[in-house]
């Protein structure tokens, strides 16, 4: 009976899971793809680990497949969406070249250390 009672508590767990994963929209899939590059760029922490970590590398990838899906879906985006897009671009943009200063400063500073 115990047995029955888990399946149902794990199956409103899950129901109660996937109302929380927001609609499968471009505009959605554009802001997951912002988040991300916003983890890679030390904006936002790691979902998983709640920690502040820089990978420029890969986010720089993430703003240039973000740059593609503009260039590819060019004339096939509502205005909302295109202009959403041009937004994180612009501002992924901006914290990328931020962190990037910061970074070659502080490789300058470890440098002079040495």
């Amino acid at each position: 009976m115990s047995d029955v009672k888990n399946d149902k508590d794990s199956s409103i767990e899950d129901k109660q899971k996937i109302k929380d994963i927001p609609d499968a929209s471009f505009s959605n899939f554009i802001l997951s793809l912002n988040a991300q590059a916003l983890v890679f760029l030390g904006v936002l922490p790691h979902p998983e680990t709640n920690k502040i970590d820089t990978n420029i590398l890969i986010s720089k990838h993430t703003i240039d497949l973000l740059e593609i899906l503009k260039e590819k879906t060019k004339g096939n985006l509502t205005q909302e969406e295109a202009s959403l897009l041009d937004e994180i671009l612009f501002r992924l943009r901006v914290v990328y070249v931020e962190v990037q200063k910061k970074g070659e400063k502080n490789h300058d500073k470890k440098i002079q250390l040495d």
